[in-house]
């Protein structure tokens, strides 16, 4: 069986894209955190179409709002509630059990290419693993082929949302005698100003690919910082 899943936080003030919302502002985060959602969970059916795979939707707070299960319930989500613990347990929780392919996302790359994610199901041999890095030192896709024990990713040793995370990934799953593929092309994650400043040149040149965060930035523009302010708001 092939599964794609989607790891979200719910949306909300404070709670969401922190780093960023200290330029922006919570407010503004949380609105851009719906929006990436939105766009995430497009792409990522996109993708599962294409591969026949199974897709979910893996959220915390394990307790959601009326506005966060309204949006499960408009877009169709198989909706999974995160378990309590290190954001490595929780990865692993939801990548159990090890039959099959399995591939994660973030829900704050909204513009990465579905063919990318088409093209690691295809890529995915049993006990074998890939990646599509981050500038930052972590990644936006981790692919987990057939046998791949995901208890790896609880790995202690493991320094989540640091510029070591792809390579204590990689160390951990090594250690399980998991062999490391080549990795897909590099994407952008959204955590800090610089970061949005780079998806809205892209989205100025292909707002179809991610059509909600697109609204959502030329809806705040004039709101924002210019690039190259240092300044907060």
């Amino acid at each position: 069986m092939r599964r794609l899943l989607v790891f979200c936080k719910e949306p909300a003030p404070g709670k969401v894209k922190t780093r960023l919302a200290a330029t922006i502002g919570p407010e503004s985060a949380e609105s851009l955190a719906w929006a990436l959602l939105r766009d995430t969970w497009r792409l990522a059916r996109l993708a599962a179409n294409a591969s026949g795979a199974r897709l979910e939707l893996h959220h915390s707070p394990p307790q959601t709002g009326p506005r966060f299960r309204a949006l499960i319930a408009e877009l169709g989500c198989e909706a999974h509630p995160q378990p309590p613990g290190s954001l490595g347990e929780r990865l692993s929780a939801g990548l159990n059990p090890d039959e099959g392919t399995r591939i994660a996302l973030g829900s704050d790359s909204p513009d990465l290419p579905a063919v990318q994610i088409i093209e690691a199901f295809e890529r995915l041999a049993p006990s074998s693993a890939l990646a599509s890095p981050a500038p930052d030192g972590g990644y936006v896709l981790l692919g987990l082929g057939p046998g791949v024990p995901a208890e790896a990713l609880a790995s202690p040793a493991i320094r989540w949302s640091s510029p070591y995370t792809l390579d204590d990934t990689q160390a951990a799953l090594g250690r399980a005698g998991v062999a490391w593929l080549p990795p897909l092309a590099g994407w952008q994650d959204v955590d800090v100003i610089e970061d949005l400043w780079g998806l809205a040149g892209r989205l100025q040149e292909a707002p179809e690919s991610a059509p909600a965060t697109a609204a959502w930035i030329r809806a705040e523009r004039n709101r924002l910082p210019a690039q190259g302010s240092s300044s907060g708001c």
